[in-house]
């Protein structure tokens, strides 16, 4: 029997970031996610490059950022332990009520943790003789 198996959508699924993992699961800042379906990865890799076209020159942006947010609010479902801070002048202390507006409000170190965490990049396949190339798409010519 195959040890591939699809995916189960109703997993609830948790994600603690390395700061917290030692501290009392009570206390641990946790993310609640979902898995990325192909067609969401695909939808957020899609919108990575945006291309500028003048005469016969191209040009390419890199919207890793925006796309990294937007896999974020796609796998984020909820979180516990989220308190704002204890110097915010209205809301000391209180939990962060769970809302893709207030994903933004996870610090910018945790979020990447998660994003790193989330897409695997940190697990990057090299060549076999460990001096793999790098290609710039940089800037394209039309004729």
């Amino acid at each position: 029997m195959s040890k591939v198996l699809a995916m189960d959508p109703t997993v609830e699924l948790w994600w603690i970031p390395k700061c917290d993992q030692d501290e009392p699961e009570d206390q641990q800042f946790r993310i609640k996610h979902k898995y990325l379906t192909a067609r969401d990865d695909a939808k957020t890799s899609d919108q990575m490059i945006k291309s500028y076209t003048k005469g016969k020159i191209s040009k390419y942006e890199y919207l890793i950022s925006s796309s990294d947010l937007k896999r974020c609010e796609m796998a984020i479902v909820g979180w516990v332990n989220f308190k704002y801070p204890e110097n915010h002048p209205t809301k000391a202390g209180q939990e962060v009520p769970f809302s893709k507006e207030n994903i933004g409000l996870i610090p910018p170190n945790i979020r990447s943790e998660f994003i790193t965490y989330l897409t695997k990049r940190d697990e990057v396949e090299s060549d076999d003789d460990g001096e793999g190339e790098d290609i710039d798409l940089g800037e394209a010519k039309t004729e």
